[in-house]
């Protein structure tokens, strides 16, 4: 990933831009996604980049932040990189986004030097877990009920498993580590099954 720098030129995956915002940002996720979905719908269009299966949408953002040209149906897949939509043209997906530091630097809050590091020391090391009944868990629950949206969602549906199940749950950053692998693994497959349903139909 690139260095963190608010004069850097560089860019970084969506997906990487929204994990910085919640990490370093500390914003919820909802609110993560919110900001950088309207600073982007602000933005230039050299600011971001995307490839399309289906048809280009060059007001992408606009549209997911409730202006543009209205949207038929819209399946955002944040935390994978790519956005499945329909419009009045017909089904696209975006996929491979890029966004420059430009855009996302400037959502994060202005830290004190050295503020970071000594939070860091103060998590320390995280506790040992049942790491596989987890996983376990995380990828039952997709069986049962379908794959959430987001990983978070799928986290939330884990831990009020865990105590059931007798099995203790860890800290969020290592729950993150259990299941954010589990989820990108599902959602992996499901975006392979409907690009083969695309080009099935001719689409």
């Amino acid at each position: 990933m690139a260095k963190v720098s608010r004069k850097s030129s560089t860019v970084r995956r969506f997906s990487d831009a929204l994990k910085l915002l919640i990490e370093r940002g500390e914003y919820p996720h909802h609110l993560a996604v919110e900001t950088l979905v309207r600073a982007l719908a602000k933005a230039k269009p050299k600011d971001w980049k995307a490839d399309f299966k289906g048809h280009r949408v060059p007001d992408l953002w606009k549209r997911l932040s409730g202006g543009g040209e209205p949207q038929l149906f819209v399946d955002p897949h944040y935390e994978e990189n790519w956005i499945e939509a329909r419009d009045a043209h017909g089904s696209y997906i975006a996929y491979n986004i890029r966004v420059a530091d430009k855009v996302v630097l400037p959502l994060l809050p202005a830290r004190a030097p050295g503020q970071q590091n000594k939070r860091q020391k103060r998590i320390g090391r995280p506790p040992d877990v049942e790491r596989e009944k987890i996983a376990t868990l995380a990828r039952d629950y997709i069986t049962a009920h379908g794959l959430p949206r987001s990983a978070n969602l799928l986290i939330e549906k884990v831990r009020d498993l865990c105590p059931p199940a007798k099995v203790t749950a860890p800290s969020d950053t290592v729950m993150k580590e259990i299941v954010g692998p589990v989820h990108k693994h599902a959602k992996r497959n499901a975006l392979e099954a409907r690009l083969l349903s695309l080009r099935r139909s001719g689409r």
